[in-house]
This record gives structure tokens, sequence and C-alpha cells, in this order.
């Protein structure tokens, strides 16, 4: 496990070929991506598959819910795995990790870069943001998790899916693919999907009628990553 600060992240590593490095969604770690992972060898990937901190067997300390530390801890692990020529596939807010990864480390070294039913690029409406979601919605989620006595991260993490990834977006200068579902009603995809695709020249939109978020990751094929 590779250490990110004075954590460990746990992370599985099978297969050869091009890697693929599979981000998580919130409040899932990285088993959530059994049948991604599956297909993706089978097609002769190698695919890494890690939990974010705070999330599966990773360490859960007190901070760094943020997504300059969730990007850090991701450039921690693609060193120590010495990782080139790879595909980052963020699901749901593990969109960001992506879109930050690529903002605060440029993209040496990526393939291909999938954001599915992710975060990116901005969720809270604000004056200069008004496709966004409205903060309240944001506010009843985190008391929503508090009366369920989750973990720190848990509640930690919510606050992180109104970060502003527009400056990193515009830093993604590599092949890009973008699935979305239009029914997907926790993260609509006319405030993220749709204008992701937008802010990056040259990404292919595959958007699905009718499909929601929590079925992307049963429903979407692997072999675009």
């Amino acid at each position: 496990m590779p250490h990110s600060g004075n954590i460990d992240l746990y992370y599985e590593d099978h297969g050869s070929g091009n890697p693929v490095v599979l981000i998580h969604g919130y409040p899932l770690s990285g088993a959530s991506w059994e049948k991604q992972s599956a297909a993706l060898l089978a097609a002769g990937h190698r695919v890494v598959a890690y939990d974010r901190r705070g999330f599966g067997k990773s360490r859960q300390p007190a901070t760094g819910y943020n997504y300059d530390t969730f990007a850090a801890d991701l450039h921690k692990l693609i060193t120590h795995l010495h990782l080139r020529d790879f595909a980052l596939a963020g699901f749901s807010m593990g969109g960001g990790e992506v879109a930050r990864y690529i903002g605060k480390y440029g993209s040496k070294g990526i393939r291909k870069a999938v954001f599915i039913s992710s975060v990116p690029p901005f969720l809270l409406k604000t004056a200069d943001n008004p496709e966004g979601v409205d903060g309240s919605v944001f506010e009843g989620i985190q008391k929503a998790v508090a009366a369920g006595s989750s973990a720190t991260a848990s509640l930690a993490c919510v606050p992180t899916w109104y970060e502003d990834f527009r400056k990193d977006l515009a830093r993604v200068d590599v092949p890009t693919l973008v699935m979305h579902g239009d029914a997907d009603r926790i993260l609509p995809i006319n405030a993220t999907g749709l204008r992701t695709a937008k802010l990056i020249p040259g990404s292919r939109l595959v958007g699905r009628e009718g499909w929601a978020a929590l079925h992307n990751l049963d429903t979407c094929g692997a072999s675009d990553s």
C-alpha cells in the first residue's frame, strides 16, 4: 500500500497491458468496479482500483477530505506503481479526482480520461454558475448522513461535490469520454455531463436516455476505457 501523507491507501493491481486506473464514487470503494474490472482484464488491460482515503480498506484519517488531497493521493499511487500510458476513469465524485489530477499534475503519461456520471465541472449554483444545483440540496444530504451516524469521511466528502473544476477541465488535453444519463437526479446531466463535454475540446459524449447514476456501473461498457 502506498503512503499518502500519514495514511495507507488500499489498492488492487491485476493484469497487464495498458493500465486503467478506476476511481470509485460515493460512498463506495474500489470493489464497486468488479464487473468493469473483469471486462477490462478480459480485454487485455492492466486494472488498478483503489479505495479513496476514508473508504473501503484504506486508512480513515480525520482530515484531508478535499480534492487537492485526493489528487495528491492518486498521484502518489500512480508514482508508486510507475504507471505510464494509462487511462483515468472516475465515477461520480471520482470524476473530480480525474479533473483535479490533470489540473494539478498535467496530462503527462495519461492516455485517456473517462468521466462517468461525474461531479465536474461545477455543481453548486452561484452567480457565475447559474446551471448548478442549489446549495440546500447538499445541506440536506449532510443532515441525512449525520443522522445516520456515518463515518467522518462520509460526512466530510459531501461538501467536496461542489468544488469548481472548470479550470482543471481546461487543462484536459487527452482523448476524453464523458458518460452520463438523462435520468440522473443526483448529478443532473445538464449541470454536469453536458457541460463537462463542452469544456473539453474534442471529447466524446455518450448520453443514455433513462439512464440513472445508480445503474451506471452495472450497465456501462468497459471497451471505451
